[in-house]
């Protein structure tokens, strides 16, 4: 089992054993700078190493709170509301340079959309989420810049990738500079990215295929886009 909280300064690590499977969420909160990452990531060969939660509605597998300079690889989640979250406290601004990666994501089915639930943080269920409070003197400033995901599978879940900020007014910088590349969703219910305040970045080389049936929220789609700018998406399959 996993300790619930793990606070990291910036060159340290999380070591996660291959082929070993967890089953309980690992929160983290800890910024690196640009010299020295701070990282989770996975030790030995073998498969990766799974965050495997009970409760499709309120499990997540992994929250980072303010990450910045951080790296997570080669870490699998199953089975719960959320794979890993960004979470960014409303007081939290100006964090940069984050990388998801070598990742596999399975089984977030949740089919409910209650943002109350949730202290109106998140609602999907999603392989990967940014999100958190942005009230106050944060409703107008970037959360997060540079955010890289690479070589991730995400298999019934409801998108690979979203992002959300709940009741601030739109402002369309809140996260910067998105990259998603080379990743694929299978059966996503929503299609594999789900856009809000997203500026600039792009989509590249994703492949969402199946969905369409019975439980799918809105058919085989590629994303949706909301109150974003300046975003690219090329060399993307839908099918």
């Amino acid at each position: 089992d996993l300790a619930a909280y793990f606070p990291l300064l910036p060159g340290e690590r999380i070591l996660l054993k291959a082929g070993d499977t967890f089953t309980e969420e690992l929160n983290i909160r800890g910024k690196g700078t640009a010299g020295n990452l701070v990282e989770l990531t996975s030790y030995g060969t073998g498969v990766n190493p799974v965050i495997r939660r009970q409760d499709l509605a309120n499990d997540i597998g992994v929250i980072w709170n303010n990450a910045s300079y951080a790296r997570i690889s080669n870490i699998d989640v199953e089975h719960s509301k959320l794979g890993i979250y960004l979470r960014y406290e409303w007081e939290d601004v100006g964090s940069r340079d984050v990388t998801i990666e070598n990742s596999n994501f399975r089984g977030m089915t949740d089919p409910t959309l209650d943002a109350a639930a949730h202290n109106f943080e998140f609602a999907w269920s999603d392989a990967i989420f940014v999100g958190g409070q942005a009230w106050n003197q944060a409703e107008f400033s970037t959360r997060l810049e540079n955010l890289t995901i690479r070589n991730v599978t995400a298999e019934n879940v409801a998108h690979l990738f979203g992002t959300a900020w709940y009741f601030p007014a739109v402002y369309r910088s809140r996260l910067r500079n998105l990259i998603i590349e080379d990743s694929v969703a299978i059966n996503a219910l929503a299609g594999a990215f789900q856009l809000f305040n997203v500026d600039g970045g792009h989509i590249k080389r994703v492949h969402s295929f199946g969905g369409g049936g019975q439980d799918t929220w809105s058919g085989t789609t590629l994303g949706f886009i909301q109150s974003s700018q300046n975003f690219l998406i090329e060399d993307n399959e839908f099918s």
